[in-house]
């Protein structure tokens, strides 16, 4: 039966005869540099970053290879600093781009990517067309590492699609994540899953303009399923649990408050109370936040939230009734966002 998310595409959809993370690469380029971006940032050096990835491509899929034959699963292993730090490194680029603040110089550009985008939809679903034609079309090696990108770009996707004031953080784990910052990261693995399980599945993303549309459609319909669930089963709690649940949504108010790199900071400072297993060290919290956490070091980091946590600590002592308001710096998700409202 056809997916009812999958609608009807126009015809005349290029085949990728390509699927390689060069084309990927020389694509991803070719919409720099036609928005301008080397205003900003001089295209030979995005060329030489963009080679710097793929030189390491061979460290990501032994990385890659050596989860997979231990059964773990990608959604762990992109957040294990220690075992995969080259993955979980790739994956917090991607994570911390969408957080990071966002310099004035780059909300015109951002905007004139995203009026190439209208001019021809082709140049950012092309992007996905690749990553997926490399999952399910290209030789052993590059279905692996297509596997990455989609996932990569699954995540992204529901990020930047959903409500993130309900933070999955407040209830039981979902997917029986060991964490809850995974939350996204499983929902995106199932997904993948869903596709790689499927090949009638497959054969209807391949026809489309973006395959990512249905499966991050279906990412965000269990999103607010589960927090649907999670509202119900507040009725079904003890005092105990009520009471925890009130302490870690004070603590996701006040994390929200902050700039996204003081947040970082914040949640690893009340990891336990937010239920996280354990505090991560400064070191393992660089590697996750390389983009908003760079050029930092563990005694700069340690110093700082030490400078911060009185405030923390008054920010928390708050009575409940008195709101919070959410940080109103400009990241690349709240341009989008606004780009999308104006349209």
């Amino acid at each position: 039966m056809k997916n009812a998310l999958i609608e009807t595409e126009p015809e005349g959809l290029v085949p990728v005869t390509d699927p390689t993370p060069e084309a990927l690469k020389e694509h991803l380029l070719q919409v720099y540099e036609e928005s301008g971006f080397g205003e900003i940032i001089p295209i030979d050096e995005l060329r030489a970053g963009f080679d710097d990835i793929l030189a390491d491509a061979a460290v990501l899929l032994g990385e890659l290879m050596r989860a997979a034959r231990k059964s773990v699963p990608l959604a762990r292993a992109v957040v294990d600093t220690e075992n995969y730090p080259h993955l979980s490194r790739v994956h917090g680029y991607a994570t911390d781009v969408m957080r990071a603040e966002v310099p004035q110089e780059l909300d015109g550009w951002i905007r004139r990517l995203n009026a190439l985008g209208e001019t021809d939809p082709t140049r950012f679903t092309r992007i996905g067309q690749i990553a997926f034609a490399m999952m399910v079309n290209g030789h052993a090696a590059n279905r692996m590492l297509g596997r990455f990108v989609v996932f990569e770009l699954l995540c992204v996707g529901l990020r930047l699609t959903n409500d993130w004031t309900r933070d999955p953080s407040l209830g039981p784990r979902p997917f029986e994540c060991e964490t809850p910052t995974e939350f996204v990261e499983h929902l995106a693995e199932h997904e993948l899953d869903t596709m790689l399980q499927s090949p009638d599945y497959q054969r209807e993303l391949g026809v489309l303009s973006d395959p990512f549309v249905p499966p991050t459609a279906m990412m965000k319909v269990l999103f607010d399923t589960h927090h649907d669930e999670l509202a119900e089963a507040l009725c079904f709690i003890s005092k105990e649990q009520g009471e925890l649940l009130e302490r870690r949504q004070r603590l996701v108010e006040v994390m929200h408050s902050l700039p996204p790199a003081e947040a970082v900071l914040f949640r690893r400072n009340y990891a336990k109370a937010m239920g996280e297993q354990s505090k991560p060290s400064y070191a393992q919290l660089r590697r996750r936040h390389p983009v908003l956490l760079a050029d930092t070091t563990d005694a700069a980091l340690a110093q700082r939230t030490k400078r911060c946590r009185e405030g923390w600590e008054k920010l928390l002592t708050l009575e409940p009734t008195d709101e919070l308001e959410p940080w109103q710096g400009v990241t690349l998700s709240t341009v989008l966002a606004r780009i999308e409202e104006e349209d």
